[in-house]
């Protein structure tokens, strides 16, 4: 599921006219393949990758993202949980795009911020899929735990 980047209206929703495309994908170990998740953020100005667990914000390709965006751009990401598995940090990465000026997109969660857009509905949603991603991630680790 692409975005369709020839179809203007779906860009004029989401990109204020000076702004750029930016995707921000991630796996968590190097076997894993990003083709999924490039096909879903779609044709991108620039994409950042990293190959690490999303439990830490210390993600090169994150950082490098961040320092990257400029007012008006558009960051896309494929789902909530590709950009961060704790609700606190993936509140202080959108808080740090959206106070930059720019806009946020989650493709598969159908969730979008930006700073002129404070939808409380939203947010509990982000919260929520956060709290999942989290709990789904410590369930794995317990498993690993148990062989």
């Amino acid at each position: 599921m692409a975005i369709d980047v020839d179809d203007p209206g779906t860009l004029e929703m989401t990109l204020k006219p000076d702004g750029a495309r930016i995707g921000y994908i991630r796996v968590s170990t190097l076997s894993q393949s990003l083709e999924r998740q490039l096909e879903i953020v779609g044709e991108c100005r620039k994409v950042f990758q990293d190959k690490e667990s999303g439990s830490t914000v210390t993600r090169q390709g994150l950082q490098d993202m961040l320092d990257y965006i400029r007012e008006g751009d558009h960051v896309v990401v494929s789902e909530v949980d590709r950009l961060a598995r704790s609700e606190a940090d993936l509140a202080n990465i959108v808080q740090e795009i959206t106070q930059k000026g720019c806009s946020i997109e989650f493709v598969k969660d159908n969730l979008r911020f930006s700073d002129s857009n404070d939808d409380p509905t939203g947010k509990l949603i982000l919260h929520v899929l956060a709290a999942i991603g989290a709990f789904s991630r410590r369930l794995m680790l317990q498993r690993q735990a148990q062989g």
